[in-house]
């Protein structure tokens, strides 16, 4: 998948499962140990001071930790910026320090929605069912006086 970025090309290839599932649980860990209470709004995408205050505490507590750049690392190596080679070095380079940001952002969405891509479907099946049950229990027969 390709994403223009300030003009620059990003390619990213995902990671392995291993590799993949390593980031979700160094982040997913990383926000547990932090206590984060993440509010609704932020799932949302409503941004009121609150909201912000928890994005913000979510970025600190995952740019933080030594474990998530370590599996953000390994799958952003096989990506590519204007065709070479996501490395530490890369960000060596003072002028490029501020891509770091954009570009693993990137990295860490590429490798964790495919995870993610069909629990939206599933959870309002999952609802849907449990609607539907609920339902048939309060139409049945032997609800009826």
């Amino acid at each position: 998948m390709k994403k223009d970025i300030s003009g620059h090309e990003l390619e990213i290839t995902l990671g392995s499962l291993d590799e993949a599932m390593e980031l979700k649980r160094a982040i997913g860990e990383s926000i547990q140990q932090s206590n984060i209470d993440i509010s609704p709004e932020v799932l949302e995408g409503e941004l009121d001071a609150s909201a912000i205050g928890s994005l913000v505490r979510i970025v600190l507590s995952v740019g933080i930790s030594k474990r998530v750049e370590q599996a953000v690392f390994a799958c952003a190596k096989r990506a590519t910026w204007d065709g070479e080679r996501i490395t530490r070095d890369m960000f060596e380079a003072a002028e490029m320090r501020g891509f770091y940001y954009p570009i693993m952002v990137e990295v860490i969405k590429a490798n964790l929605s495919p995870f993610f891509s069909e629990i939206g479907s599933s959870f309002m099946g999952l609802v849907g069912s449990l609607k539907q049950s609920q339902e048939q229990k309060s139409t049945s027969p032997k609800n009826k006086l």
